[in-house]
């Protein structure tokens, strides 16, 4: 998966003070509730996302004497100081006193990430004297929040110190190669070995009916398919995705190896293979099925980290690449091994704990305390990137807004370093982006990132990619109407296993087509939901590995290209049923290798597109008979986290200092 890191500045999006009446008064409320998508936090402040905008008890006053919240502003999110347009919201000089809680842990994050705005921006933080009566109070929260510059008083930067390690449920690697954190508070994470949730924030997940999070015993991503496979405290295990753990089967029964208990289960994981091992709280290892543990190899001792006890493991995980074993402690550490000698390659080094506010957030939370608002809710970002509202937590939509005109101001360029920021799992309702940074149209597609794609019954484009993700859009942005999400195969069958990808027009099915000879039918997320693979005939002078592209025409016949430049027509299970391989045109200038996927439309039409970011329309032996080539986007880029100031953020904060 592709990331975004471009070199833009001048981007900060800044923000006026809302100049709010508190005198203007209305019939007193009938009930003190507070609006959407106000929160309030244990502290008693009310935030919008990672915003202060005020406090409980200021709201249930102003409710109670029967006037408007002063936290509302214009309604949008975060005005009670939406920025620093004003003189009086900014800090005199650029001197900022602070105090740091006494009881706050891991002090130096704030120390750290006040040295780097000393270090990069003419702004001067100085521990608060008697005579500061405006300072910034970094201290303990339920969640990394701030005021927007300066709101008078003391105003906290909250930084919460994340769950605890014993909080997780499982770990798994997936075949990407990202780290997956299931919590007993049934929220899921993705990043790396050393940072859980640097892929992906927390995002929340589903049981079978019946399950809690604490009946988890263990779980694991098939490094093939992508499923995702749970393990309960019953005996039965699950399968699904990583926000939906029994989307592809519920709960069946797994065996486990003579005088074994699911109790003692203290990690599970799949190999590359498709083995499953097992370990112990005993200190044994197991290699077996996913419902039958020991099948492969019985249980045999296994060493955990040197200074470390098998009472402190708290995940494991098989790597895809090369087999390795990663394990993480109870005390905030990491080893990599084999399956029976966990730290044979790197003995234990930190990791950060899920949730955390780090130095990181420490940076951003510091960027709202002197005037800096979120750099995706200005006006222009609809020029920069693409929002899926429907890919967002339940009440959490308006966290993606766009701030008002009459209220704060955009300086400079779109900044997509900025650490103000979202990154594009952020809220994100089910693992899916809820934001995208766009991509030119016309920009190039290797082929090998593309299995085929497919347009459907609606009239959308689907694009299944070898990553294992698919994305639904129309014919020049293939990326439009839903953002990427997991498709998963059959047992032992992976994304490259792919030659082609249809969809019926008359009943919605996806065909799957492998490199195997065989086929499957299911849904665009899973394909093999309705039929395992089953044997397809083709030529006797061609191999599945001839095949360009496959389709399904409104009249049910499947169409295939093959490589040498011919199509044929036939059914899902004999290629050529109905006409052998003839001559097909390609567009002008374009060959076999050119082709990244065909698609036949509900009216019949042929679209082709090329890996040098154009598509054409035609016929299946024409590929451009009805429409000439054009340019089409393609995927869009992932947003990732900024970890320090960009040039963006820095002239921003030169403007108002």
């Amino acid at each position: 998966m592709s990331t975004v890191r471009l070199p833009l500045i001048l981007g900060a999006a800044l923000a006026s003070t809302a100049c709010l009446d508190d005198t203007t008064t209305a019939p007193a409320p009938s009930s003190c509730t507070l609006p959407a998508p106000y929160e309030v936090l244990s502290t008693g402040h009310i935030v919008a996302d990672d915003m202060i905008v005020g406090s409980l008890d200021e709201f249930q006053a102003d409710c109670a004497a029967g006037r408007r919240w002063r936290g509302l502003g214009d309604g949008a999110p975060g005005t009670r100081s939406i920025g620093v347009r004003s003189g009086a919201s900014r800090w005199p000089g650029g001197r900022v006193p602070y105090r740091i809680d006494p009881t706050l842990p891991e002090a130096d994050r704030v120390t750290d990430a006040i040295a780097h705005w000393e270090q990069e921006t003419a702004l001067d933080f100085v521990p608060r004297t008697a005579n500061d009566a405006d300072y910034v109070y970094f201290t303990n929260g339920d969640r990394c929040s701030s005021d927007v510059g300066r709101v008078g008083g003391r105003q906290d930067v909250l930084l919460t110190t994340g769950k605890s390690y014993e909080d997780i449920a499982a770990m798994a690697i997936s075949r990407a190669g990202d780290t997956f954190t299931w919590y007993r508070d049934g929220m899921v994470s993705a990043g790396t070995s050393t940072d859980l949730d640097a892929v992906r924030v927390q995002y929340p997940y589903e049981l079978p009916t019946g399950y809690t999070a604490s009946q988890i015993v263990g779980m694991a991503i098939g490094k093939d398919n992508g499923r995702v496979y749970t393990w309960f405290d019953d005996g039965r295990r699950s399968a699904g995705t990583s926000a939906d753990l029994d989307a592809y089967q519920g709960p069946i029964r797994y065996y486990l190896p003579p005088g074994k208990s699911a109790s003692q289960i203290v990690g599970i994981d799949l190999a590359l293979d498709g083995d499953v091992y097992t370990w112990y709280s005993d200190g044994t290892r197991s290699v077996g099925t996913t419902t039958d543990l020991d099948a492969v190899e019985g249980p045999i001792g296994f060493l955990p980290a040197a200074g470390r006890t098998v009472g402190q493991l708290v995940g494991l995980a098989i790597a895809p690449a090369d087999g390795d074993v990663y394990a993480w402690y109870s005390d905030g550490t990491r080893s990599i091994g084999s399956s029976l000698d966990l730290d044979a390659d790197a003995g234990p080094i930190a990791y950060d704990k899920p949730g955390n506010c780090d130095l990181r957030a420490a940076i951003h939370e510091i960027g709202h305390a002197v005037g800096l608002k979120h750099e995706q809710g200005r006006s222009d970002r609809g020029l920069h990137v693409r929002v899926f509202p429907d890919e967002i937590q339940v009440g959490k939509k308006d966290n993606f807004e766009i701030y008002s005109q009459l209220v704060y101001q955009d300086i400079g360029a779109y900044d997509l370093d900025s650490i103000m920021h979202y990154p594009s799992y952020n809220f994100t309702a089910d693992g899916s982006p809820t934001l995208l940074a766009l991509v030119d149209e016309g920009e190039y597609v290797p082929r090998a990132d593309v299995a085929d794609l497919s347009i459907s019954m609606a009239g959308e484009v689907y694009t299944w990619w070898t990553d294992g993700t698919v994305t639904a859009g129309t014919s020049t942005d293939l990326e439009l109407h839903r953002s990427r999400y997991d498709y998963v195969l059959p047992d032992g069958y992976g994304p490259t296993d792919l030659v082609g990808v249809a969809i019926s027009k008359s009943t919605g099915d996806t065909y799957a087509f492998y490199r195997d000879g065989t086929r499957s039918i299911g849904s665009t997320s899973d394909l093999a939901a309705l039929s395992g693979p089953v044997t397809f005939e083709y030529p006797s002078n061609y191999t599945p590995d001839d095949i360009i592209a496959i389709d399904l025409a409104p009249n049910g016949r499947v169409y295939t290209w093959w490589d040498d430049g011919k199509v044929s027509s036939g059914t899902s299970t004999d290629l050529t049923a109905y006409t052998a391989p003839t001559a097909f045109y390609y567009a002008p200038g374009k060959t076999a290798t050119a082709i990244l996927g065909i698609a036949i439309s509900v009216a019949g039409d042929t679209f082709v597109w090329h890996t040098g970011g154009d598509v054409s329309a035609g016929t299946t032996t024409d590929h451009d008979a009805v429409r000439p080539l054009e340019d089409f986007r393609s995927r869009l880029e992932v947003i990732v986290e900024g970890e320090v100031l960009s040039p963006g953020d820095l002239a921003a904060i030169d403007f108002l200092y």
